[in-house]
């Protein structure tokens, strides 16, 4: 993990990062996300359906979240921490992503037919906060995304649709240690002695704009000065951070 910053501004550890595009045949746009030891597979694909019954101009966008038994031994313990993960994590990515796609794009026809966007990520490899690399995977699969026109089921055609993201959210894991110390994107080893861990979500365009997204869990209570140095820590590491460009 990479813990508050130099003098210098620089951390003490700074995880490599590559994108991979067009990794998943079929998909309107894939990527295969690499951060340190950690790799994510992010893949948009999409179909028509009737809208939200409160929302009958837009279309839908939906998570969901997968582990490898690459990323670890499958065990009946391992596939229920696997299974709730997996739906906690798809949640977060739902909640973090609801304002910074304009859904109003994947509206066919108002309260008849829209495009429903779905988004898989499978965790193929994960060394640290699965929330943390899951958002980054999908944040570049969904960078831009072109529906294609289609006929759909009553014989009349749709227009391209080109999705792009309003704001590209960017999350950080933050750890805190039983000596107060913070350390931003812990790996598992790490994970094993921090307390409480707050996830800091910002837009990577422009970090310094505010707070999307904070989630606060663990054993140990967050005081007022502690989040604070985690969202500036959390910050720090985003602007030093290539793939959230």
């Amino acid at each position: 993990g990479r813990r508050v910053p130099t003098e210098r501004g620089e951390f003490d550890a700074a995880p490599k990062v590559s994108v991979q595009r067009d990794v998943v045949a079929g998909a309107l746009a894939s990527v295969a996300f690499r951060w340190g030891t950690s790799v994510a597979i992010a893949a948009v694909t999409a179909q028509v359906g009737p809208p939200p019954k409160d929302a009958p101009a837009e279309g839908t966008v939906e998570f969901c979240v997968t582990t490898s038994s690459l990323a670890e031994p499958v065990t009946p313990a391992s596939r229920e921490s696997q299974l709730t993960r997996s739906r906690v994590t798809g949640r977060f990515l739902a909640s973090v992503f609801a304002d910074a796609v304009d859904k109003s794009r994947l509206c066919i026809r108002a309260g008849e037919a829209c495009w429903g966007l779905k988004v898989d990520v499978r965790i193929m490899e994960l060394d640290g906060d699965a929330a943390e690399l899951c958002v980054a995977a999908a944040a570049a699969a969904l960078q831009r995304v072109a529906v294609p026109a289609a006929t759909i089921v009553d014989g009349s055609e749709t227009d391209e649709a080109v999705i792009a993201l309003g704001r590209r959210p960017a999350a950080v894991c933050v750890g805190l240690g039983p000596d107060g110390a913070l350390v931003a994107s812990p790996n598992n080893v790490e994970l094993l002695g921090i307390d409480a861990i707050a996830r800091v979500v910002v837009d990577a365009a422009d970090p310094d704009a505010g707070v999307l997204a904070l989630e606060q869990i663990g054993r140990m209570p967050w005081s007022a000065d502690v989040s604070a140095k985690a969202v500036e820590l959390a910050v720090a590491v985003v602007k030093q951070q290539a793939h959230f460009e």
